[in-house]
Formats: C-alpha cells, sequence, structure tokens
C-alpha cells in the first residue's frame, strides 16, 4: 500500500477510468503515485472510500477465460440442438444449471452474456450474468448508438436521368 492509502490493488489504468468516470479535473499523464496523491483529494466528494480497500473487479487468467468461452460454448451448442440433452457435453439438466451458475459470475465476457441469454430464451432457464458497471454502461452506450445509427429511407425528389449502357 502506499503512503496516500489506495490500495495497491488499482493499478494506474483503473485510477485513470475512475478519474475520466466521475469528471475529476486531474493530469492522467502523471505516474500512479502522484495520481493517488492527487486523487486522495478527492476521495469525501465524490465517495470514492472504496480505493481503500482492495479492488474487487474480478481478474482472470488466459486459461480460466478459455474454459469459461468453452462452458458457454457448450451452453450455446446444448440450446442451439433444442435443449437436448443427449445432442449435448451435459449429463443431466443440473449439470446445465450449476455450469450456468458458474459461468454467471463473469458476466463481463461476451460469451457468457449470449449463452445465458440463449438459455433463457429457448430452455426457459433464467440465470442472469453479473456484470459490472463498467461493462453495463458500455453496453448501454451501445445500444444508445444502434439506436442513432439505424438506417432510414432517404426520399430525394426532382428530376432524375437513369442511363445504362
Amino acid at each position: 500500500m502506499d503512503e496516500f492509502c489506495i490500495h495497491s490493488s488499482f493499478n494506474k489504468k483503473e485510477l485513470v477510468e475512475i478519474i475520466k468516470k466521475n469528471e475529476i479535473d486531474i493530469d492522467t499523464n502523471k505516474t500512479r503515485n502522484e495520481i493517488c496523491r492527487d486523487l486522495f483529494l478527492y476521495i469525501n466528494n465524490f465517495n470514492l472510500h472504496y480505493l481503500f480497500k482492495p479492488n474487487t473487479v474480478k481478474k482472470i487468467t488466459v486459461k480460466q477465460r478459455e474454459a469459461i468461452a468453452l462452458y458457454s460454448k457448450s451452453i450455446i451448442s446444448f440450446t442451439k440442438n433444442g435443449c437436448n440433452i443427449k445432442k449435448s457435453d451435459f449429463n443431466t439438466f443440473d449439470d446445465i444449471i450449476h455450469t450456468a451458475n458458474y459461468i454467471s459470475q463473469f458476466g463481463d465476457i461476451i460469451s457468457v452474456r449470449r449463452a445465458l441469454k440463449l438459455l433463457k430464451e429457448k430452455c426457459d432457464i433464467n440465470i442472469e450474468p453479473i456484470i459490472s458497471e463498467e461493462t453495463r454502461f458500455k453496453i448501454e452506450k451501445n445500444k444508445e448508438l444502434k439506436k442513432l445509427s439505424v438506417g432510414s429511407l432517404q426520399i430525394n425528389r426532382g428530376n432524375f436521368t437513369v442511363v445504362f449502357d
């Protein structure tokens, strides 16, 4: 832990994201220690007391991520095969529910969200993914952008000449 009490489990990138999210006027080109010193002054103003405790955002290894992606693919395959146990890697519905509950804690991974969505739509098994605030914010922003960029019909009036060669 450094001298300014911000827990060492928060790296510079995460601190910069917190600064940008809260629109705090701190130069993000500084070193981590300088950012910690400056950010310490804003702890009470922006209710950032959680920075004193270890970072709760789950960091997973590449190996864990691959295993979770494989579980997700198995569930997606199960749902695409009409929720038929015989055509899947699973032995029982309990195995599916157990796997879905396990991967639901990694809702920041898109394949997990897709697998759980398909499980809900096709098999009526409702397990919600646990999504971090940061990812939830990105998803909402993408939805808004998608709404704005929906194609529309544009009509131009006037005389037009079409020539075929």
